[in-house]
Protein backbone atom coordinates (compact mmCIF):
# COMPACT_ATOMS: atom_id res chain seq x y z
CA UNK A 1 0.00 0.00 0.00
CA UNK A 2 1.33 3.55 -0.56
CA UNK A 3 1.27 6.24 2.02
CA UNK A 4 -1.35 7.97 0.46
CA UNK A 5 -3.59 5.40 0.44
CA UNK A 6 -2.96 4.48 4.20
CA UNK A 7 -3.79 8.28 4.94
CA UNK A 8 -6.94 8.13 2.92
CA UNK A 9 -8.08 4.55 4.14
CA UNK A 10 -6.80 4.47 7.59
CA UNK A 11 -8.15 7.86 8.34
CA UNK A 12 -12.00 7.06 7.47
CA UNK A 13 -11.97 4.21 9.82
CA UNK A 14 -14.70 4.21 12.77
CA UNK A 15 -12.09 3.09 15.26
CA UNK A 16 -12.73 4.62 18.75
CA UNK A 17 -9.90 5.32 21.10
CA UNK A 18 -9.96 5.34 24.81
CA UNK A 19 -9.08 7.46 26.02
CA UNK A 20 -9.76 9.74 22.58
CA UNK A 21 -6.68 11.93 22.83
CA UNK A 22 -4.45 8.75 22.02
CA UNK A 23 -5.52 8.86 18.85
CA UNK A 24 -3.58 12.10 17.93
CA UNK A 25 -0.48 9.68 18.54
CA UNK A 26 -1.39 7.09 15.87
CA UNK A 27 -2.81 10.25 13.29
CA UNK A 28 1.02 11.92 13.79
CA UNK A 29 2.54 8.34 13.32
CA UNK A 30 0.53 8.22 9.88
CA UNK A 31 0.63 11.42 8.68
CA UNK A 32 4.56 11.43 8.84
CA UNK A 33 6.20 7.81 7.79
CA UNK A 34 8.87 8.98 5.63
CA UNK A 35 10.17 5.45 5.54
CA UNK A 36 9.96 1.70 4.72
CA UNK A 37 10.67 -0.60 7.88
CA UNK A 38 12.53 -3.75 8.05
CA UNK A 39 10.45 -6.54 7.68
CA UNK A 40 13.29 -9.46 9.59
CA UNK A 41 15.47 -9.78 12.28
CA UNK A 42 18.38 -12.13 12.16
CA UNK A 43 17.39 -14.07 15.53
CA UNK A 44 16.93 -17.63 16.03
CA UNK A 45 13.45 -17.53 17.76
CA UNK A 46 10.64 -16.04 15.60
CA UNK A 47 8.42 -16.83 12.69
CA UNK A 48 10.27 -18.42 10.16
CA UNK A 49 9.77 -16.79 6.35
CA UNK A 50 8.75 -20.02 3.79
CA UNK A 51 11.26 -19.31 1.27
CA UNK A 52 14.44 -21.07 -0.03
CA UNK A 53 16.75 -19.59 -2.62
CA UNK A 54 18.05 -21.36 -5.67
CA UNK A 55 22.04 -22.13 -4.87
CA UNK A 56 23.25 -21.37 -8.49
CA UNK A 57 21.15 -18.16 -9.41
CA UNK A 58 19.12 -17.13 -6.05
CA UNK A 59 16.02 -17.47 -7.45
CA UNK A 60 13.33 -17.45 -4.80
CA UNK A 61 11.14 -20.63 -4.39
CA UNK A 62 8.65 -20.14 -2.11
CA UNK A 63 6.24 -22.05 -0.05
CA UNK A 64 2.90 -23.63 -1.35
CA UNK A 65 -0.04 -22.04 0.78
CA UNK A 66 -1.21 -25.40 1.52
CA UNK A 67 2.45 -26.70 3.08
CA UNK A 68 2.07 -24.21 5.48
CA UNK A 69 3.48 -23.53 8.44
CA UNK A 70 6.84 -24.70 6.81
CA UNK A 71 10.45 -24.38 8.92
CA UNK A 72 12.57 -23.51 5.43
CA UNK A 73 15.69 -24.82 8.28
CA UNK A 74 14.26 -28.08 8.70
CA UNK A 75 11.52 -28.72 5.42
CA UNK A 76 12.93 -28.51 1.83
CA UNK A 77 10.78 -26.84 -0.83
CA UNK A 78 8.04 -29.22 -2.78
CA UNK A 79 9.72 -28.76 -6.18
CA UNK A 80 12.39 -30.64 -8.27
CA UNK A 81 14.53 -27.77 -9.32
CA UNK A 82 14.85 -24.17 -10.00
CA UNK A 83 12.33 -22.99 -12.02
CA UNK A 84 14.81 -19.98 -13.92
CA UNK A 85 18.13 -22.44 -13.62
CA UNK A 86 16.61 -25.90 -13.12
CA UNK A 87 19.35 -26.38 -10.03
CA UNK A 88 18.29 -28.61 -7.98
CA UNK A 89 19.88 -27.53 -4.65
CA UNK A 90 18.23 -24.62 -2.26
CA UNK A 91 19.54 -22.50 0.63
CA UNK A 92 16.99 -21.93 3.41
CA UNK A 93 15.79 -18.34 4.79
CA UNK A 94 17.81 -17.90 7.86
CA UNK A 95 16.01 -14.48 9.04
CA UNK A 96 12.88 -14.61 11.21
CA UNK A 97 10.00 -12.08 10.85
CA UNK A 98 9.90 -8.85 13.29
CA UNK A 99 7.81 -8.82 15.79
CA UNK A 100 5.41 -6.66 14.47
CA UNK A 101 4.74 -8.51 11.10
CA UNK A 102 3.55 -11.36 13.60
CA UNK A 103 1.81 -9.28 16.14
CA UNK A 104 -0.04 -7.32 13.39
CA UNK A 105 -2.08 -10.61 12.36
CA UNK A 106 -3.32 -11.74 15.81
CA UNK A 107 -6.82 -11.01 14.70
CA UNK A 108 -6.46 -13.30 11.84
CA UNK A 109 -4.92 -15.75 14.19
CA UNK A 110 -7.80 -15.14 16.62
CA UNK A 111 -10.06 -15.64 13.79
CA UNK A 112 -8.59 -18.52 12.83
CA UNK A 113 -8.47 -17.19 9.21
CA UNK A 114 -8.06 -19.57 6.77
CA UNK A 115 -9.36 -22.88 8.12
CA UNK A 116 -12.29 -24.80 7.91
CA UNK A 117 -14.33 -23.88 10.86
CA UNK A 118 -13.09 -20.23 11.70
CA UNK A 119 -14.48 -17.38 13.73
CA UNK A 120 -14.34 -14.84 11.00
CA UNK A 121 -17.96 -13.68 10.92
CA UNK A 122 -17.69 -13.16 14.66
CA UNK A 123 -14.94 -11.57 15.23
CA UNK A 124 -13.99 -9.35 11.95
CA UNK A 125 -13.74 -6.49 13.50
CA UNK A 126 -12.79 -7.83 17.09
CA UNK A 127 -14.05 -5.44 19.87
CA UNK A 128 -11.41 -4.43 21.79
CA UNK A 129 -7.55 -4.11 21.36
CA UNK A 130 -5.91 -2.98 24.66
CA UNK A 131 -2.24 -2.01 24.81
CA UNK A 132 0.11 0.66 26.44
CA UNK A 133 0.81 3.80 24.45
CA UNK A 134 4.20 3.23 23.24
CA UNK A 135 3.11 0.44 20.90
CA UNK A 136 0.50 2.81 19.14
CA UNK A 137 3.05 3.17 15.97
CA UNK A 138 4.12 -0.15 16.16
CA UNK A 139 1.61 -3.02 16.72
CA UNK A 140 -0.95 -0.71 16.31
CA UNK A 141 -0.80 1.25 13.65
CA UNK A 142 0.93 -2.46 11.35
CA UNK A 143 -2.74 -4.41 12.41
CA UNK A 144 -4.74 -1.02 10.99
CA UNK A 145 -2.38 -1.64 7.51
CA UNK A 146 -2.69 -5.83 7.79
CA UNK A 147 -6.80 -5.57 8.34
CA UNK A 148 -6.89 -2.76 5.61
CA UNK A 149 -4.84 -4.78 3.46
CA UNK A 150 -6.64 -8.14 3.80
CA UNK A 151 -9.95 -7.07 4.60
CA UNK A 152 -10.43 -3.75 3.46
CA UNK A 153 -11.67 -2.35 7.21
CA UNK A 154 -10.52 -2.16 10.82
CA UNK A 155 -9.52 -4.68 13.12
CA UNK A 156 -11.20 -3.87 16.09
CA UNK A 157 -14.03 -1.23 17.27
CA UNK A 158 -12.34 0.07 20.18
CA UNK A 159 -8.52 0.58 21.04
CA UNK A 160 -8.04 1.10 25.04
CA UNK A 161 -4.59 2.41 25.93
CA UNK A 162 -3.50 1.92 29.58
CA UNK A 163 -0.54 3.49 31.56
CA UNK A 164 2.56 2.22 32.77
CA UNK A 165 3.26 1.09 36.05
CA UNK A 166 6.38 3.71 37.60
CA UNK A 167 8.81 3.18 39.99
CA UNK A 168 9.07 6.52 40.48
CA UNK A 169 8.08 9.36 38.38
CA UNK A 170 9.51 9.39 34.82
CA UNK A 171 10.83 5.82 34.95
CA UNK A 172 8.74 2.89 34.19
CA UNK A 173 9.38 -0.36 36.38
CA UNK A 174 11.57 -2.48 33.60
CA UNK A 175 12.98 -6.09 33.97
CA UNK A 176 15.81 -5.14 32.62
CA UNK A 177 16.37 -2.02 35.11
CA UNK A 178 15.80 -4.16 37.92
CA UNK A 179 14.08 -0.85 39.72
CA UNK A 180 11.09 -2.58 40.97
CA UNK A 181 10.83 -2.28 44.94
CA UNK A 182 8.90 -5.53 45.61
CA UNK A 183 8.33 -8.72 43.45
CA UNK A 184 4.94 -8.87 42.61
CA UNK A 185 4.43 -12.35 44.44
CA UNK A 186 5.63 -11.10 47.28
CA UNK A 187 2.90 -8.66 47.28
CA UNK A 188 0.34 -11.33 46.87
CA UNK A 189 1.49 -12.75 50.05
CA UNK A 190 1.16 -9.66 52.53
CA UNK A 191 -1.79 -8.13 50.73
CA UNK A 192 -3.36 -10.68 48.32
CA UNK A 193 -4.49 -10.38 44.82
CA UNK A 194 -7.67 -8.91 45.21
CA UNK A 195 -5.58 -6.12 46.63
CA UNK A 196 -3.21 -5.90 44.10
CA UNK A 197 -5.98 -5.67 41.62
CA UNK A 198 -7.42 -2.80 43.30
CA UNK A 199 -4.24 -0.84 43.10
CA UNK A 200 -3.78 -1.82 39.68
CA UNK A 201 -7.16 -0.66 38.52
CA UNK A 202 -7.31 2.61 40.12
CA UNK A 203 -5.78 5.08 37.53
CA UNK A 204 -7.18 6.59 35.03
CA UNK A 205 -7.31 5.21 31.91
CA UNK A 206 -4.19 6.28 29.74
CA UNK A 207 -2.11 7.51 32.96
CA UNK A 208 0.85 6.30 34.56
CA UNK A 209 0.38 5.14 37.81
CA UNK A 210 3.14 5.19 40.75
CA UNK A 211 3.55 1.93 42.71
CA UNK A 212 1.90 3.16 46.33
CA UNK A 213 1.65 1.69 49.72
CA UNK A 214 -0.63 3.64 50.76
CA UNK A 215 -3.38 2.58 48.19
CA UNK A 216 -2.62 -0.95 48.87
CA UNK A 217 -3.33 0.14 52.39
CA UNK A 218 -6.87 1.78 51.22
CA UNK A 219 -7.97 -1.41 49.30
CA UNK A 220 -7.19 -4.15 52.24
CA UNK A 221 -9.21 -1.93 54.18
CA UNK A 222 -12.10 -1.77 51.82
CA UNK A 223 -11.73 -6.17 51.34
CA UNK A 224 -11.66 -6.30 54.86
CA UNK A 225 -14.71 -3.62 55.24
CA UNK A 226 -16.63 -5.87 52.37
CA UNK A 227 -15.66 -9.40 54.25
CA UNK A 228 -16.88 -7.79 57.31
CA UNK A 229 -20.25 -6.13 56.13
CA UNK A 230 -21.18 -9.01 54.56
CA UNK A 231 -20.93 -11.09 57.45
CA UNK A 232 -22.85 -8.79 59.45
CA UNK A 233 -25.98 -8.86 56.74
CA UNK A 234 -25.68 -13.14 56.56
CA UNK A 235 -26.25 -13.06 60.49
CA UNK A 236 -29.23 -10.94 59.67
CA UNK A 237 -30.54 -12.97 57.00
CA UNK A 238 -30.72 -16.84 58.91
CA UNK A 239 -34.29 -16.70 58.73
CA UNK A 240 -34.93 -15.05 55.24
CA UNK A 241 -36.85 -15.74 52.44
CA UNK A 242 -36.97 -13.77 49.19
CA UNK A 243 -39.91 -12.91 47.70
CA UNK A 244 -41.89 -9.69 45.76
CA UNK A 245 -41.70 -6.74 48.09
CA UNK A 246 -42.39 -3.27 47.85
CA UNK A 247 -43.41 -2.04 50.53
CA UNK A 248 -40.22 -0.58 51.51
CA UNK A 249 -39.53 1.69 54.42
CA UNK A 250 -38.61 5.48 53.60
CA UNK A 251 -34.90 5.05 54.30
CA UNK A 252 -34.67 1.43 52.28
CA UNK A 253 -35.82 3.45 49.19
CA UNK A 254 -33.35 6.28 49.67
CA UNK A 255 -30.74 3.72 49.47
CA UNK A 256 -32.16 1.72 46.72
CA UNK A 257 -32.59 4.48 44.93
CA UNK A 258 -28.83 5.71 45.09
CA UNK A 259 -27.49 2.51 44.46
CA UNK A 260 -29.46 2.67 41.08
CA UNK A 261 -27.94 6.14 40.67
CA UNK A 262 -24.57 5.46 41.16
CA UNK A 263 -24.54 1.76 39.20
CA UNK A 264 -25.60 3.75 36.52
CA UNK A 265 -22.55 5.99 36.59
CA UNK A 266 -20.54 3.10 37.29
CA UNK A 267 -21.72 1.17 34.33
CA UNK A 268 -20.78 4.25 31.93
CA UNK A 269 -17.48 4.69 33.12
CA UNK A 270 -17.01 0.83 32.59
CA UNK A 271 -18.34 1.60 29.02
CA UNK A 272 -15.66 4.11 28.30
CA UNK A 273 -13.22 1.45 29.56
CA UNK A 274 -12.46 3.99 32.94
CA UNK A 275 -12.15 1.02 35.53
CA UNK A 276 -10.21 3.13 37.75
CA UNK A 277 -13.28 5.51 37.51
CA UNK A 278 -15.60 3.21 37.89
CA UNK A 279 -14.29 1.90 40.74
CA UNK A 280 -13.79 5.17 42.58
CA UNK A 281 -17.58 5.63 41.86
CA UNK A 282 -18.07 2.19 43.38
CA UNK A 283 -16.12 2.99 46.38
CA UNK A 284 -17.77 6.18 47.37
CA UNK A 285 -21.01 4.69 47.44
CA UNK A 286 -20.08 1.54 49.80
CA UNK A 287 -18.76 3.18 52.49
CA UNK A 288 -22.06 5.71 52.07
CA UNK A 289 -23.58 2.11 52.35
CA UNK A 290 -21.98 0.83 55.31
CA UNK A 291 -21.47 4.17 57.48
CA UNK A 292 -24.34 5.82 56.91
CA UNK A 293 -27.30 3.09 55.65
CA UNK A 294 -26.05 0.27 57.68
CA UNK A 295 -26.19 2.39 60.52
CA UNK A 296 -29.28 3.14 60.22
CA UNK A 297 -30.76 -0.07 59.41
CA UNK A 298 -28.79 -2.57 62.27
CA UNK A 299 -31.24 -0.97 64.92
CA UNK A 300 -34.01 -2.19 62.87
CA UNK A 301 -32.46 -5.75 62.27
CA UNK A 302 -31.81 -6.06 65.78
CA UNK A 303 -35.35 -5.18 66.88
CA UNK A 304 -38.34 -6.55 65.49
CA UNK A 305 -40.55 -6.61 68.31
CA UNK A 306 -39.72 -2.53 68.65
CA UNK A 307 -39.87 -1.91 64.64
CA UNK A 308 -42.10 -4.18 63.27
CA UNK A 309 -41.72 -7.58 61.62
CA UNK A 310 -42.69 -5.82 57.94
CA UNK A 311 -40.13 -3.09 58.66
CA UNK A 312 -37.41 -5.55 59.47
CA UNK A 313 -38.06 -7.69 56.09
CA UNK A 314 -38.04 -4.28 54.39
CA UNK A 315 -34.35 -4.42 55.77
CA UNK A 316 -33.16 -7.84 54.99
CA UNK A 317 -34.90 -7.35 51.45
CA UNK A 318 -32.19 -3.89 51.04
CA UNK A 319 -29.15 -5.79 52.71
CA UNK A 320 -29.83 -8.93 50.61
CA UNK A 321 -30.39 -7.41 47.42
CA UNK A 322 -27.65 -4.28 47.75
CA UNK A 323 -25.11 -6.94 48.71
CA UNK A 324 -25.94 -8.90 45.70
CA UNK A 325 -25.53 -6.41 43.72
CA UNK A 326 -22.31 -4.84 45.21
CA UNK A 327 -20.59 -8.24 44.78
CA UNK A 328 -21.42 -8.25 40.65
CA UNK A 329 -19.97 -4.68 40.49
CA UNK A 330 -16.73 -5.47 43.05
CA UNK A 331 -16.23 -8.94 41.51
CA UNK A 332 -14.50 -7.13 38.57
CA UNK A 333 -11.60 -5.68 40.89
CA UNK A 334 -12.03 -8.42 43.80
CA UNK A 335 -12.86 -11.86 42.29
CA UNK A 336 -11.72 -14.23 45.16
CA UNK A 337 -13.26 -12.75 47.91
CA UNK A 338 -16.51 -11.76 46.21
CA UNK A 339 -16.83 -15.45 44.69
CA UNK A 340 -16.35 -16.74 48.09
CA UNK A 341 -19.04 -14.30 50.08
CA UNK A 342 -21.75 -15.00 47.29
CA UNK A 343 -20.82 -18.79 47.21
CA UNK A 344 -21.65 -18.82 51.19
CA UNK A 345 -24.48 -16.34 51.01
CA UNK A 346 -26.76 -16.79 47.51
CA UNK A 347 -26.21 -20.60 47.03
CA UNK A 348 -26.03 -20.64 43.09
CA UNK A 349 -24.62 -22.77 41.03
CA UNK A 350 -22.90 -20.78 38.93
CA UNK A 351 -19.64 -18.51 39.96
CA UNK A 352 -20.79 -14.88 40.30
CA UNK A 353 -18.45 -14.39 37.26
CA UNK A 354 -20.95 -15.75 35.14
CA UNK A 355 -24.06 -13.87 36.75
CA UNK A 356 -25.73 -10.77 34.65
CA UNK A 357 -25.48 -7.14 35.95
CA UNK A 358 -29.16 -6.28 36.02
CA UNK A 359 -29.86 -2.80 36.65
CA UNK A 360 -32.43 -2.11 39.44
CA UNK A 361 -35.69 -0.04 38.10
CA UNK A 362 -37.00 1.88 41.06
CA UNK A 363 -37.94 5.35 40.90
CA UNK A 364 -37.30 6.55 44.33
CA UNK A 365 -36.33 10.45 43.01
CA UNK A 366 -38.15 12.11 45.88
CA UNK A 367 -36.55 9.71 48.64
CA UNK A 368 -33.04 9.99 47.31
CA UNK A 369 -33.25 13.96 47.30
CA UNK A 370 -34.63 14.18 50.76
CA UNK A 371 -32.91 11.08 52.62
CA UNK A 372 -29.25 12.71 51.40
CA UNK A 373 -31.01 15.53 53.84
CA UNK A 374 -31.90 13.01 56.70
CA UNK A 375 -28.53 11.97 56.33
CA UNK A 376 -26.73 14.78 56.62
CA UNK A 377 -28.88 15.74 59.78
CA UNK A 378 -27.30 12.40 61.62
CA UNK A 379 -24.20 13.28 60.29
CA UNK A 380 -24.41 16.71 61.62
CA UNK A 381 -26.12 15.31 65.43
CA UNK A 382 -23.44 12.66 65.36
CA UNK A 383 -20.97 15.20 65.01
CA UNK A 384 -21.78 17.38 67.83
CA UNK A 385 -21.59 14.33 70.62
CA UNK A 386 -18.07 13.48 68.79
CA UNK A 387 -17.24 17.55 69.31
CA UNK A 388 -18.37 16.71 72.93
CA UNK A 389 -16.35 13.25 73.34
CA UNK A 390 -19.08 11.39 74.40
CA UNK A 391 -20.77 7.84 72.86
CA UNK A 392 -22.66 8.06 69.68
CA UNK A 393 -25.37 6.47 71.99
CA UNK A 394 -25.15 9.14 74.28
CA UNK A 395 -29.44 10.26 73.96
CA UNK A 396 -29.93 13.51 72.43
CA UNK A 397 -32.97 14.77 74.88
CA UNK A 398 -34.03 17.42 72.71
CA UNK A 399 -33.47 17.86 68.91
CA UNK A 400 -34.53 21.06 67.30
CA UNK A 401 -34.83 21.64 63.33
CA UNK A 402 -35.79 24.20 61.32
CA UNK A 403 -36.92 22.21 57.60
CA UNK A 404 -39.18 22.49 54.77
CA UNK A 405 -42.05 20.78 54.64
CA UNK A 406 -41.09 18.45 52.00
CA UNK A 407 -38.13 17.65 55.01
CA UNK A 408 -40.64 17.20 57.70
CA UNK A 409 -42.81 14.69 55.90
CA UNK A 410 -39.60 12.80 55.20
CA UNK A 411 -38.30 12.38 58.60
CA UNK A 412 -41.95 11.76 59.79
CA UNK A 413 -42.34 8.90 57.55
CA UNK A 414 -38.64 7.52 58.96
CA UNK A 415 -39.05 8.65 62.17
CA UNK A 416 -38.16 5.25 63.97
CA UNK A 417 -35.32 4.83 61.95
CA UNK A 418 -34.13 8.33 62.67
CA UNK A 419 -34.08 8.73 66.38
CA UNK A 420 -32.95 4.91 67.16
CA UNK A 421 -29.99 6.19 65.09
CA UNK A 422 -29.30 9.19 66.93
CA UNK A 423 -30.89 8.09 70.61
CA UNK A 424 -33.44 10.99 70.20
CA UNK A 425 -36.18 11.21 73.27
CA UNK A 426 -37.98 14.15 71.55
CA UNK A 427 -37.76 15.81 68.39
CA UNK A 428 -39.17 19.70 67.71
CA UNK A 429 -39.61 20.75 64.01
CA UNK A 430 -40.57 24.14 62.48
CA UNK A 431 -41.16 24.86 58.86
CA UNK A 432 -39.14 27.19 56.79
CA UNK A 433 -39.00 27.93 53.15
CA UNK A 434 -36.02 26.31 51.71
CA UNK A 435 -33.12 24.17 52.82
CA UNK A 436 -32.73 23.29 56.77
CA UNK A 437 -30.97 24.06 59.96
CA UNK A 438 -30.23 22.01 62.72
CA UNK A 439 -31.40 24.73 65.59
CA UNK A 440 -30.62 22.85 69.02
CA UNK A 441 -28.80 19.69 70.25
CA UNK A 442 -29.25 19.20 73.87
CA UNK A 443 -27.12 16.34 74.56
CA UNK A 444 -27.99 13.61 78.58
CA UNK A 445 -24.15 14.34 79.64
CA UNK A 446 -23.35 13.03 83.03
Amino acid sequence: MKNNEIQGGLHKSVINWYPGHMKNRYNEWVENIMWDWCISRQRYFGVPFPVWYCKECGEPVFARKEDLPVNPLVDSPKVDKCPKCGCTEFVPETDVMDTWATSSVTPLINMRYGEKDNYEDILKPMSLRTNASEIIRTWDFYTIVKSFYHFGGRPWDNVMISGFVMADKGQKISKSKGNSKVEPLSLINQYSADVIRYWAGSGRLGTDIIYSEETLQRGRKLVNKIWNVSKFIEMHLQDYEDREFSNYEYIDKWILGKFQEMEKGFLKYLDDYEVGLALNHLEKFFWNFCDNYIEIVKHRLYRPEEFGEEARYSGQKSVYTLLYKLLQDFSIYFPFITEEIYQELYHEKQSIHLTEIKELNNNFDKEMKLGDQIVEVIGLARGEKTNHNVSLKTPISLLELEVTKELKNAIECSMQDFKATLFIENIHMSLIDCNYHVKNIELELE
